[in-house]
């Protein structure tokens, strides 16, 4: 019995000291974290620095740390936030997660994994 007893203490102990489980945001979720916001973090596919700002108007403006500009346009559709750069065809929607802290994570539909890992939201263009 003492034995059966301590069994369950010590698998109860160890299931709540797992870490929370990031979840995908909601569409709303989506457009309150990051309208108006300059999200800052890394580009995890091209290996360098990235601040993103998303206008409550909904264009957009992406920095690089090689200072490479891309601006374009962004909104949700659905639970994805969506970009499209200017000058391409291409629309690019992505999930977005909580990284369990104060940051979110772009993942990309079919690859499953994340592309982008904002660490922190600045109210305003902090771009510059």
């Amino acid at each position: 019995m003492i034995k059966t007893t301590s069994l369950i203490a010590g698998v109860l102990c160890a299931v709540l000291a797992m870490p929370t489980i990031a979840g995908s945001l909601s569409g709303d979720e989506i457009k309150s974290a990051f309208s108006g916001k300059t999200a800052s973090g890394d580009h995890l596919k091209k290996s360098m620095g990235v601040k993103s700002f998303h206008a409550t108007d909904g264009s957009y403006k992406s920095v690089l740390s090689d200072e490479t500009v891309r601006t374009g346009k962004w909104w949700v559709d659905g639970d994805n936030l969506c970009l499209k750069f200017d000058g391409e065809g291409k629309e690019r929607c992505r999930l977005i997660e909580s990284d369990g802290g104060d940051g979110y994570k772009k993942i990309h539909p079919k690859k499953g994994k994340a592309v982008v890992h904002f660490k922190s939201l600045e109210d305003g263009d902090k771009t510059q």
